[in-house]
Formats: structure tokens, sequence, C-alpha cells
């Protein structure tokens, strides 16, 4: 209780960061559920063999 009261003069900075903080961790976990999804999916996965594809050449010319 005594941690609650200290923090209230703060609660709408308070309020800003954790909505901060909860944008960010929905970041992450969006970035890191596509990064686990496009390495676990690779091999059928038409869109990132054009990429390479495309890639390639480019690099060798």
């Amino acid at each position: 209780m005594r941690s609650f009261k200290l923090r209230r003069p703060y609660r709408g900075m308070g309020l800003l960061e954790t909505q901060k903080r909860l944008l960010y961790s929905y970041l992450k976990i969006s970035l890191l559920l596509a990064v686990y999804a496009t390495t676990s999916l690779q091999p059928p996965k038409p869109a990132e063999a054009q990429t390479d594809a495309s890639a390639k050449p480019a690099g060798r010319r």
C-alpha cells in the first residue's frame, strides 16, 4: 500500500510509461513471432524465395 501511495503523484507519467512499455512489449513479441514463423516456415515460403532469387542475380552482376 505504501509503494502505491508513493507512486500516486507520478500517476500520469506512470500511465504513459506503462502504455509505452505495453506497446514496446507488443512490438517485441510480434517481431519475435514473425521471426519464429519465418524461420520455422522458410522452405514453403514463396515471398522469401522470390526476394532471395532477385537478390542473388543482382549480387552476381
